[in-house]
């Protein structure tokens, strides 16, 4: 009987000692494959059971490491997914914004165009692009969105970008954020490349009008030249006539001009062209027309006077 006792109580200590660390190992190995990456099982047994714990460390640690590494590839994957549409979104604003420069209407509804695109595909509040040069001649002022007034009532934050053509400033492009948003590195970079887009635009618009101006206007004295005043004078006197009021013609002719440019030279008889015709500008009323008609010859048509 003792020594059945004996092997009673052998068979026990035994059957605990290789159960525990066991249980120890199908442990951990739930842990794991409810997706615990860290717990290892800790066996010092010397025998086969250390083994089994060893091998399941080492096929831990082997998952672990595969699952990082496909972890950091979905990251980047889902990093380059939205690079991408970054870039698309990038390319399709800056085509419909090219597409809005090349059409042949006037400067402030094209800008009026891009600036709507601007606030709907960066979620502004406002925006804005005002024009100018160094003589102040060709200003434009467009705007969407809120007041400026309203905006710093309502804690809007505002972007200026500048607008450049070379070196020379052509003006500046304001967006409107509200206080919690901001603008992405990203959308910066697209901003600039359309400012540049804009300021070309900008610039083609000037010269545009330049050449149109060249074209109706006297380029020694800046009045109209001879066949814009005919054609104005022209509708006019059409309208004179269709609602009856009166118009008045004065011809201005320079005694001895001649004798100007042969005394003085040419250059001084330029001047004196140009003195002339500003001194017909500061008598004339706003609305009434003065002209070039050749040489020293000039003519006033004066609305609704007799």
């Amino acid at each position: 009987l003792l020594v059945a006792a004996v092997v009673i109580g052998g068979t026990i200590l035994v059957s605990r000692s290789l159960t525990g660390p066991i249980a120890q190992v199908a442990t951990a190995a739930t842990a794991l494959a409810q997706g615990d990456l860290i717990h290892r099982v800790q066996i010092h047994t010397g025998d086969e059971v250390e083994h089994l714990a060893n091998t399941f460390n080492y096929m831990a640690d082997e998952i672990a490491e595969k699952v990082v590494t496909l972890r950091t590839q979905v990251a980047e994957r889902d990093r380059a997914r939205a690079q991408l549409a970054t870039r698309n979104l990038e390319l399709e604003t800056i085509n419909s914004v090219t597409t809005e420069l090349n059409q042949l209407a006037r400067l402030d509804q094209v800008l009026g165009s891009i600036l709507d695109q601007l606030i709907e595909r960066l979620e502004l509040q406002a925006a804005s692009v005002h024009t100018t040069d160094a003589d102040a001649k060709f200003e434009h002022t467009v705007q969407r969105g809120l007041p400026p007034a309203l905006g710093e009532q309502n804690g809007i934050r505002q972007v200026v970008i500048p607008l450049t053509f070379g070196e020379r400033r052509v003006g500046t492009m304001s967006l409107a954020l509200t206080a919690s948003g901001h603008i992405a590195e990203e959308q910066i970079r697209l901003l600039n490349v359309i400012g540049r887009q804009v300021s070309v635009a900008i610039e083609r618009a000037r010269l545009f009008e330049q050449v149109q101006q060249l074209a109706i206007t006297d380029s020694l004295t800046g009045v109209y030249n001879r066949r814009h005043f005919l054609e104005l004078a022209e509708q006019e006197f059409s309208r004179s006539r269709r609602y009856g009021f009166p118009l008045s013609l004065m011809l201005i002719d320079i005694d001895q001009f001649k004798k100007v440019n042969d005394n003085y030279g040419h250059a001084a008889g330029d001047e004196a062209l140009r003195v002339i015709t500003a001194r017909a500008r500061e008598i004339i009323r706003e609305g009434d027309l003065l002209g070039r008609l050749g040489g020293d010859e000039f003519v006033i048509l004066a609305l609704e006077t007799d």
